[in-house]
């Protein structure tokens, strides 16, 4: 028992060592990546109002169109390692990583090692996750988020005690202040499956009652990992933008 312990938790390893190699190997030729979010991250690093409002420019005079915890991670890297492309990169990388440890964690509980073997190194190895932990676009983070809050949402249900509720809750929100509504995608799991102490069935709606499916939290977790390969409409806009004013 002890040996196969030490076998999965080596295989586990070595999963994430691939993640790791995957996502941060010759991280410093992505350049400073998003331009957009990387020059309101160097405003950000300027001083402490910056930093609080998420100013885009270095004045302070105009903001960022997103909440402000996913810019606030990448600056405080700022502040630790200087502004480099790479440092704003790291925190997506990192997240990543942790993003498979947590899909492990969860198929593992359900299923089995090697389930959760299998589960772990697809999400390590997707292009397009690899591509989206390799980037400043955040969605990495808000992913992560995601997938804490879904851990967390099924502890609630599985030990009947609310306290794990409110930190799914609370996970959702940080993932709201990384990218807005794209957090409220668990949203299709939580509200129909749970009912808070103290509020009767029959103030519900009918159907609110329904059990919780493995296929619901399957999907969840799908259009959660998916939400990484959506394009950065302000990324190209900005690009485009930056090019055409460069060229003239």
């Amino acid at each position: 028992m002890r040996k196969n312990n030490l076998i999965e938790k080596g295989m586990l390893v070595i999963i994430l060592l691939i993640s790791a190699f995957l996502n941060v190997f010759l991280i410093w030729q992505e350049g400073f990546a998003n331009p957009y979010y990387a020059s309101t991250v160097y405003s950000m690093s300027l001083n402490l109002k910056n930093f609080f409002f998420g100013s885009f420019d270095p004045a302070g005079f105009l903001a960022v169109d997103k909440p402000c915890l996913g810019l606030w991670i990448q600056t405080i890297f700022v502040f630790l390692f200087g502004f480099k492309g790479w440092v704003i990169i790291l925190p997506q990388a990192i997240a990543g990583v942790i993003c498979v440890l947590m899909v492990y964690i969860m198929v593992k509980k359900y299923f089995n090692f090697l389930t959760a073997w299998i589960s772990s190194l697809v999400l390590a190895i997707t292009p397009i996750f690899v591509a989206t932990s390799r980037n400043n676009t955040m969605d990495t983070t808000l992913v992560l988020f995601i997938l804490i809050s879904i851990y967390f949402f099924i502890k609630s249900i599985e030990t009947k005690r609310f306290i794990f509720l409110i930190i799914a809750a609370f996970f959702i929100g940080l993932g709201f202040n990384v990218k807005m509504v794209s957090a409220f995608i668990i949203i299709r799991i939580t509200p129909v499956n749970v009912i808070p102490p103290g509020i009767p069935a029959l103030v519900l709606p009918p159907g609110c009652l329904l059990p919780l499916h493995p296929w619901d939290v399957g999907v969840t977790c799908y259009c959660a990992l998916c939400h990484s390969g959506v394009p950065n409409q302000s990324c190209i806009s900005f690009s485009n933008f930056a090019t055409s004013s460069g060229g003239s």
